[in-house]
């Protein structure tokens, strides 16, 4: 082993300048590739408390208007919401939110005015997401009917409203808007990543008291959770099955759902008319073929001034078939070692800048930023990797080996001048 070693840094020793461009291009194209599939990975990936990505569907927003087509209005009901969903094949849960808001928040008696985000959610919301509950819990389905004037804050709104232990908030009252509201629960800050689980006040769903459009129309943003197996598709038609039956009921009001999402295309393509397929096919040939082209034509100009070299080397006896293992051992090893450096530091950027590379809401969100703690298997992409490493590999090799074959299949003479 040892020998291999030394053999190997023997040959990288030999074509510094050779080796050093095959481990900065393919470390640099490995961390670009790398860091863009963990971020990905980091939108989609099932992680608490939005535990359920991969099998959690959204919808967009309802349309209302008159059978005649006028008087258009958007949002949804009770009405349309429990037509379209309760007991819906495919569905294992069906909740809802209201819009996410921007509040008042303080203690009674207290002049410290605080802004913070709330929402108002269903009973069941804390089935579909995974909130860390430090005290206290959520508020239950007897409590979110009986007493509507509940809430569940984050650790920071705790702190900051108690000033110490944010524990010691369970069992008071806050004011919401000015109005009191009993804390039920304190749970782990949630980062403004997780677009639809991030809030830092959640209280029971008010304002369905609404009757307006026929009782169509209301603040319900509706997600579900897909049973196991299930296809979204599949709960699409079902769910244009009952829309179709629910406005047959003779109303002056129908109503319309456009469209419901898979969670990648909710968080990526939502309000976009194109093919996701497509996007990726593209965003991988950016990322990976583009550089490695760059990569390639940067060896493919350094193996030029070595072809004196490999003309010397067969004046001297060397085999064809030498020379090529020979330079691709070099390559392979180049290569390699330009993989697991890119990795690393993919793996080290992503960490260190995660806040500032998942943070992009934070600059019109004043609320409650919440640490982004990363998944250890965010980090492993063992399939991802070597696909990039073979692609690399490829590039790199057939820039060093083509100029190379071209070499020891001419003459000594004409590869000591340069010519064709």
């Amino acid at each position: 082993m040892k020998q291999f070693f030394r053999q190997t840094f023997n040959l990288l020793a030999e074509n510094k300048l050779h080796s050093s461009i095959v481990i900065v291009g393919t470390a640099v194209t490995m961390a670009f590739v790398m860091m863009v599939v963990m971020t990905f990975d980091f939108r989609a990936a099932d992680l608490a408390p939005e535990s359920h990505r991969s099998r959690t569907v959204y919808m967009s927003p309802g349309h209302i208007n008159m059978v005649d087509g006028t008087n258009h209005s958007s949002g949804m009901g009770k009405i349309p919401f429990d037509a379209l969903f309760t007991a819906c094949p495919g569905v294992e849960l069906a909740t809802w939110s209201g819009y996410l808001a921007e509040s008042s928040v303080s203690m009674p008696g207290s002049a410290d005015k605080h802004r913070f985000f709330v929402n108002d959610v269903a009973a069941n919301w804390f089935d579909m997401f995974d909130y860390n509950f430090i005290a206290g819990k959520p508020f239950t389905e007897a409590e979110y009917d009986g007493h509507p004037r509940e809430a569940v804050v984050s650790r920071t709104v705790a702190r900051k409203l108690t000033g110490g232990d944010p524990a010691s908030i369970v069992g008071r009252d806050i004011l919401v808007n000015f109005r009191p509201v009993k804390v039920t629960g304190v749970y782990e800050d949630v980062s403004q990543v997780f677009q639809t689980a991030y809030s830092d006040v959640l209280m029971p769903f008010t304002g369905e008291k609404n009757i307006a459009m026929g009782g169509l129309a209301g603040r319900r943003r509706g997600v579900l959770l897909l049973a196991p197996g299930a296809d979204v598709d599949d709960v699409a038609r079902e769910v244009a099955r009952r829309e179709e039956m629910l406005n047959s009921r003779g109303s002056d009001f129908v109503f319309h759902l456009e469209r419901l999402y898979n969670h990648v295309d909710y968080t990526f393509f939502r309000d976009a008319m194109i093919n996701p397929r497509l996007v990726y096919g593209l965003l991988i040939a950016v990322l990976l073929i583009v550089p490695a082209l760059g990569l390639s034509g940067l060896i493919n100009a350094q193996m030029q001034s070595r072809l004196g070299e490999i003309a010397i080397r067969k004046a001297y006896g060397a085999t064809n078939r030498g020379i090529m293992g020979r330079l691709f051992a070099e390559n392979l090893v180049a290569t390699f070692i330009g993989a697991v450096i890119g990795y690393i530091l993919s793996c080290l950027l992503v960490w260190a800048c995660r806040r500032w590379i998942f943070a992009e809401m934070t600059d019109r969100m004043s609320g409650t930023m919440g640490d982004i703690g990363l998944d250890g298997s965010l980090f492993v992409h063992p399939a991802i990797a070597l696909y990039a490493l073979a692609a690399c590999l490829v590039f790199t090799t057939v820039a060093t080996v083509v100029p190379a074959w071209m070499s020891t299949h001419r003459s000594i003479a004409i590869t000591l001048k340069g010519g064709e």
